[in-house]
C-alpha cells in the first residue's frame, strides 16, 4: 500500500523535472508561417542593372527575386526573410545556367553559407538565371524531444501501474 504514494511523487517529479515551456510566440506563428506562398519579388533601385534568379526551399519567402547584379547568396537569403531552423545552410544548392550559348547543361554547386557567414570562405555572387535551393536539415530528435518521450513512457507507466492495482 505505501508503493501508491510513492508512485505517485515519482510521477509528480518527473512531470516537473521535464515541463517544458515553448519559447514560440502567437505573433510569431502568424507572422511566418510554416508553409509559406511562393512570390515575386523586387529588390532593386530606379535604374540599377538587374537579374532575375529563383530561390526555393527553406527560407519563409520563396520565390522568383528580381535583384541588382552585385548580390550575393548572403544577401538573396536575407531578402527571402533569413534561413529558418531548419535550414541546411551547410548544403545549399546552386544551379547555375550555362555560360555558353546553345549549351542546356546546368552547373550544381554545393555552396557552404554557414562557411560564408563564419568567414571562413569567400561569399558566391549570383549570377542571372540561378537557381537557388536551401534544403532542409535531416529529421533528427533533439534532446528535450527525447526528455518528453521519456516523460509520457514514463506517465502511462505510472498510471498503468496504478488503474492495475485498483482493479485488484
Amino acid at each position: 500500500m505505501r508503493l501508491r504514494p510513492i508512485l505517485f511523487f515519482c510521477f509528480l517529479a518527473v512531470q516537473h523535472l521535464f515541463a517544458q515551456v515553448s519559447t514560440e510566440t502567437e505573433l510569431a506563428n502568424t507572422k511566418q508561417p510554416a508553409q509559406a506562398r511562393p512570390g515575386y519579388f523586387f529588390y532593386a533601385k530606379p535604374y540599377e542593372v538587374t537579374m532575375t534568379v529563383n530561390l526555393w526551399g527553406e527560407v519563409p519567402q520563396q520565390g522568383v527575386y528580381v535583384i541588382p547584379t552585385t548580390t550575393d547568396i548572403i544577401q538573396l537569403i536575407s531578402f527571402a526573410g533569413g534561413p529558418r531552423e531548419t535550414s541546411n545552410l551547410d548544403e545549399v544548392l546552386l544551379f547555375r545556367s550555362p555560360v555558353k550559348k546553345g549549351t542546356t547543361a546546368k552547373t550544381l554547386m554545393n555552396v557552404d553559407v554557414r562557411a560564408i557567414m563564419e568567414g571562413k570562405s569567400p561569399t558566391v555572387m549570383l549570377a542571372p538565371g540561378d537557381m537557388i535551393v536551401v534544403k532542409r536539415l535531416s529529421e533528427k530528435l533533439t534532446f528535450m524531444e527525447v526528455l518528453n518521450i521519456i516523460n509520457t513512457v514514463a506517465t502511462l507507466t505510472v498510471l498503468g501501474i496504478e488503474i492495475h492495482t485498483l482493479t485488484k
